[in-house]
C-alpha cells in the first residue's frame, strides 16, 4: 500500500514539475508556423511570412498555451516588413480534439519608416493616394500594434472602419458583411439594418458573439450571431417505456439559416470606345458596347437593373457560384448623357440587398452619339 502511495506521490510531484515549467519557461516549436502562416496569408495569398520558432506557455487556469515568435518578417512583392512578435492563444482542447483553433492574433511592429510603411501598403492596392504620400513624406516613424480575432469556427472578424461595416472572412477566404450598410449612425438592426461610426476594436466570445468598439458614437456594440445550421434533439418512448433519441434526420436533409443581407464588392462599367478603353473614365459612341460587371458577396437568386419604370433586365451569370454577373448593350444613335442604372438583387434565402447606383472603383461611360461638324472652313491665298 505504502509503494502504492509513495508512486501516486511521485506522480503528481512529476506532474506538478512539469506544469510548473511550461507555466514559466514554456518550450519551443515550429509545430504550428504553417496554420499561423495560413491565417496571417488570409488577407492575400501572395503575402510570405518568415517565422522563427513559437514559444509556448501553458496558462493552466484559462486551458490555454499562450504563443509568441519573435522577428518575423512579412513580405510581398519584394516589399518586407519587419514585425518585432506575433502572440497568439491556443485552446488546449481544441488540440485534444486534434482541431487547431486560433481566437486572437495579436501583431507588434518594429520602429517602421513611414515611407517604407507606404510602398509595402501600395505592393497591396496601388492608390493614388498612396502614391502621392510616399512621394510627399519623407521623414517620420511608426510602432503598428495589430489585433485579430477569430471564432471557434476559424473565421475572421475586421472592423472595416472607413466603410462602417462589420467583415467576417471564412477559412475559404470569402468576404462577407456581418453588420452595418456603409451609412454612419448608431441604429441598432439586423445585418444591413444597423449603422456604426468608425467601429475599430472587435472581440469574440466563446459562442461566437462579436462584440464591437463603435468609437465615433462611444459605445460598445455587440453582434449576436445566429448558427447557420440548425441542430435539434428528438426524445421518445413507447408505451413500455423504451426510449431514445434522434439529431439528425433519415434523408439528409437540413436548413440553414441566413438572415444576411447580400452586398455587391464590385460594380464596373466599361465601353469597348478604342479612343478611351482602359480609364476610368470613358466615352461611348453609336455602336460601341457598354458591359456592366458585378460581383456581389454570396450567391444571388436574381441581379437586374432597374428601369425608369420599374421594369427589371436581368443580368447574366458568369460561371456557376451564383456570384459574378455582367450585362452588355449596344449605344444606339439616341443615347446620351452619362450611363446611370440601380441595381436590385436578392441572395438565395431571398434578403434583399441595399439598391446600387454607383460603381466601387469610379469607373463612368459617358454617351457621345453626335457627329462633329465643322462650323467653319475657309481658304485663303496671298
Amino acid at each position: 500500500m505504502k509503494i502504492f502511495f509513495k508512486l501516486f506521490i511521485t506522480i503528481l510531484f512529476l506532474i506538478f514539475i512539469t506544469l510548473t515549467y511550461l507555466s514559466i519557461f514554456g518550450i519551443e516549436t515550429d509545430k504550428f508556423n504553417s496554420q499561423i502562416t495560413e491565417k496571417i496569408r488570409k488577407f492575400d495569398k501572395n503575402l510570405e511570412v518568415e517565422l522563427k520558432e513559437i514559444k509556448l506557455i501553458l496558462d493552466p487556469f484559462q486551458f490555454k498555451l499562450q504563443a509568441k515568435t519573435i522577428g518575423t518578417n512579412l513580405i510581398n512583392q519584394s516589399k518586407k516588413i519587419e514585425i518585432e512578435n506575433i502572440k497568439t492563444q491556443l485552446s488546449l482542447k481544441s488540440l485534444i480534439e486534434d482541431k487547431f483553433s486560433i481566437e486572437n492574433l495579436e501583431i507588434s511592429s518594429k520602429s517602421l519608416e513611414l515611407k517604407n510603411l507606404i510602398s509595402f501598403l501600395r505592393s497591396f492596392k496601388n492608390t493614388p493616394e498612396l502614391f502621392i504620400m510616399e512621394k510627399a513624406i519623407k521623414k517620420g516613424y511608426l510602432i503598428a500594434d495589430i489585433k485579430f480575432e477569430f471564432d471557434s469556427n476559424g473565421n475572421l472578424y475586421v472592423a472595416d472602419f472607413r466603410n462602417q461595416r462589420i467583415r467576417k472572412i471564412d477559412l475559404s477566404g470569402e468576404v462577407t458583411t456581418v453588420a452595418g450598410n456603409g451609412t454612419e449612425g448608431s441604429q441598432d438592426g439586423k445585418g444591413s439594418q444597423a449603422t456604426f461610426n468608425y467601429p475599430r476594436g472587435i472581440a469574440v466570445d466563446s459562442s461566437g458573439n462579436v462584440f464591437v468598439s463603435d468609437t465615433g458614437n462611444h459605445k460598445i456594440r455587440s453582434i449576436v450571431q445566429v448558427p447557420y445550421d440548425t441542430n435539434f434533439i428528438v426524445y421518445f418512448s413507447d408505451a413500455a417505456g423504451n426510449s431514445g433519441m434522434v439529431d439528425n434526420t433519415t434523408d439528409g436533409s437540413g436548413v440553414t439559416v441566413d438572415l444576411e443581407a447580400p452586398t455587391l464588392t464590385k460594380v464596373e462599367v466599361s465601353s469597348t470606345n478604342t479612343n478611351t478603353q482602359g480609364q476610368l473614365e470613358q466615352l461611348a459612341k453609336e455602336g460601341d458596347t457598354i458591359t456592366l460587371t458585378v460581383e456581389s458577396s454570396e450567391a444571388l437568386k436574381s441581379l437586374s437593373v432597374m428601369g425608369s419604370d420599374g421594369s427589371p433586365t436581368p443580368l447574366t451569370a458568369v460561371g456557376n457560384t451564383g456570384r459574378e454577373w455582367t450585362l452588355s448593350d449596344t449605344v444606339d444613335s439616341d443615347d446620351s448623357g452619362e450611363l446611370s442604372f440601380t441595381l436590385a438583387y436578392e441572395d438565395l434565402a431571398g434578403n434583399a440587398g441595399t439598391s446600387v447606383s454607383d460603381t466601387t472603383n469610379n469607373s463612368r461611360v459617358s454617351f457621345d452619339t453626335k457627329v462633329p461638324t465643322l462650323s467653319s472652313v475657309s481658304l485663303a491665298s496671298n
